[in-house]
Formats: C-alpha cells, sequence, structure tokens
C-alpha cells in the first residue's frame, strides 16, 4: 500500500532543503547580471572625466598626528576646441611642473590603480563569497596585481548599483609596506562615477618610514573633448 502520507513527508523535505540552494543560486545570477553590467558602464568613464579634483596629501607621525599636509586642485578649462590645465598645489599656481611630473610617475603606480571593474583588472579579479547587509550586497573578490594581491569588497544598492568599495594590497610591492583604498560611487547619466577615493598607508623612502593618508575628490563631470 502507498503511504501518501510518507511521500508527502518526504515531497516537503526535498523542497524544504533545495529552497536554500535554489536562493543562493538565484543571488549569484544576480549577482553576476550586476558584476558583468557594472564592467560595461566602467568602461565608459574613459570617455568623460572631472571637471576639477582636489587632492589632499596627509602625512603622519607614528602616533597618527599629521605632521604636514598638501592641497592640490586640478582645473580642466575648455577654452573652444583647446582645454586647458590648471593646477593649484596648497594656492600656487603649479601648473607648469604638471607634464613633468606625470611623466615621471607614468608607471610608478601600476597595480595601485587597480578597481575590479577596470577593464585591465576585470579578467584578473575573482569573486569569493556574496552576503548581505541592511538590504546592502557585499561581493568579496581578489585582484592580482604587479603591486601585490588585492583583497577587496564592493557594495551593491538594492537596484544593483555600484555605492562603495574598499580594498586592500596585501603584499605591496616596491617602497610601499602598506596600502589600503576607500571608493565612493555616484551615477551620473547610467556610468558610474567616482565622487572620492580614500587612501591611507605607508611607504619607506630613503630608509624612512612615512605613513600617509591621501584623500581625491572629483566634481562636474564632463564629456571629455
Amino acid at each position: 500500500m502507498i503511504n501518501f502520507y510518507d511521500i508527502k513527508i518526504k515531497t516537503f523535505c526535498a523542497l524544504f532543503f533545495s529552497f536554500p540552494l535554489f536562493l543562493v543560486n538565484a543571488q549569484h545570477n544576480t549577482v553576476e547580471t550586476w558584476w558583468t553590467e557594472t564592467i560595461r558602464l566602467y568602461e565608459q568613464t574613459s570617455q568623460i572625466q572631472p571637471s576639477r579634483t582636489v587632492t589632499e596629501v596627509i602625512e603622519l607621525d607614528a602616533q597618527g598626528r599629521i605632521k604636514s599636509s598638501e592641497i592640490t586642485e586640478t582645473r580642466y578649462e575648455r577654452i573652444g576646441s583647446e582645454e586647458r590645465v590648471i593646477v593649484l598645489r596648497n594656492g600656487v599656481d603649479v601648473s607648469a611642473d604638471r607634464r613633468n611630473q606625470r611623466q615621471r610617475n607614468n608607471n610608478s603606480s601600476e597595480g595601485f590603480g587597480a578597481m575590479p571593474f577596470d577593464a585591465r583588472y576585470a579578467p584578473l579579479t575573482v569573486r569569493t563569497s556574496i552576503s548581505t547587509l541592511n538590504n546592502i550586497t557585499l561581493v568579496s573578490y581578489t585582484i592580482s596585481t604587479q603591486a601585490g594581491p588585492v583583497e577587496g569588497i564592493a557594495h551593491f544598492s538594492e537596484n544593483g548599483h555600484l555605492t562603495y568599495i574598499e580594498q586592500v594590497w596585501l603584499k605591496p610591492s616596491g617602497a610601499v609596506s602598506a596600502m589600503r583604498a576607500e571608493c565612493y560611487f555616484d551615477y551620473q547619466n547610467g556610468i558610474p562615477i567616482i565622487t572620492r577615493i580614500n587612501f591611507e598607508g605607508s611607504a619607506s623612502v630613503l630608509f624612512i618610514k612615512r605613513h600617509f593618508r591621501m584623500n581625491i575628490e572629483n566634481f562636474d563631470w564632463t564629456r571629455k573633448p
């Protein structure tokens, strides 16, 4: 005789224990869609730039107290089809030094600008876990870079928008001995733009270990000429 009660119990158990797996698969599929779309949209940031960037570099002593600080403001102004770049360092115009400094630093920061959605680093990025906190989806990842391995967490809102990234360089290369970063995002015309980046780390200069913080704010994004 068929035991219908036993069949119902087994069916219920099968559905009950398979439901969490269904939710996990659905979450992974959703994150995969968000992640792929963010890479596609982030690529479009190469076509735009902030009209004004303010960078604050702070050197700290061993106790975390401020030893020195420097604020650099970079403005991009258009006159017809030409673009003019103005750089003010602590209020002093240093625009003439900008090109030489960029040439000296052209390759020095390779890997320290790693971003999981940047086309250069997306193929080197591996997602490791997914969790949720207060309706925010947290996606952990690792990136292989020339500046050492990176571990980070990307925050996505309920509608799949990237809002925040925090990451740390585990074994930084060169003179840098420690580095972590926070990136804040907003959306402009559907494109994820970086509104603020905070760096904190340590580096050795002439055998002297220095601790620093660097905060970068971007304003008024416009299309490049």
